[in-house]
């Protein structure tokens, strides 16, 4: 399947089988073809799903969601981890709704957004958490430098911060948003200058080979 709901809720109580639960699937492979996880949980679990995230268990994921999960700022800051080691290049979709994080996870989250670890994200929820200025603030100075250039909606409602930080955040979002047209041009030029770059070292290989020409003439 493309995706997987994960219903570990918070009133079960505290599980230490958690990381098990999640390295055993991910040893299964259950984990790999996974397009979008939602899970209700708490900090441990969302953890020891980070964990199999850093593990590469899920390198498809593109959308995840933890609404009112109460993960804290410690989840947050497991999750950005995993983010750093490229786990969650290709998600498009993040939702921390209802989950008690503050300017700690906002900063955070800050820092994984500016590293490039989020570059695909085009949808963030942040509502209903306990985020200020300061966390509003660090986001904003992420925006600016182009690192929420794919985020077309970002929901920051119920957040103590004032109306005057969401709004700078939310300017400095649309003010470095690129299109889904022109990012997928981005893509493609990518693609094609690394795959000429590929075919430039092979057709050298070839020439070295065949003694056509001499190393040193291929190095100037």
């Amino acid at each position: 399947k493309k995706g997987m709901e994960i219903l570990i809720r918070p009133h079960d109580g505290p599980s230490t089988g958690s990381v098990r639960i999640f390295a055993i699937a991910a040893s299964l492979g259950l984990l790999v073809r996974a397009r979008w996880i939602r899970l209700a949980a708490d900090t441990e679990h969302v953890c020891a799903l980070a964990q199999a995230l850093a593990s590469g268990a899920c390198w498809k994921l593109e959308e995840l969601y933890l609404p009112r999960s109460k993960i804290g700022d410690g989840g947050v800051l497991a999750l950005c981890d995993a983010g750093l080691q490229g786990a969650l290049s290709r998600l498009h979709r993040l939702h921390l709704g209802g989950n008690l994080i503050s300017d700690a996870g906002a900063c955070a989250l800050a820092r994984t957004l500016s590293s490039g670890a989020l570059s695909e994200l085009d949808t963030l929820w942040l509502h209903k958490n306990e985020i200020s200025d300061e966390g509003l603030e660090a986001l904003a100075d992420a925006a600016r430098k182009g690192k929420l250039a794919a985020c077309h909606f970002l929901l920051l409602a119920d957040n103590p911060a004032s109306v005057a930080a969401q709004e700078s955040l939310q300017r400095a979002v649309s003010a470095h948003l690129v299109s889904p047209e022109a990012r997928a041009i981005g893509k493609l030029a990518k693609a094609v200058s690394k795959r000429l770059r590929w075919l430039r070292r092979r057709c050298a290989r070839a020439l070295l080979r065949r003694g056509v020409v001499h190393a040193d003439a291929l190095a100037v």
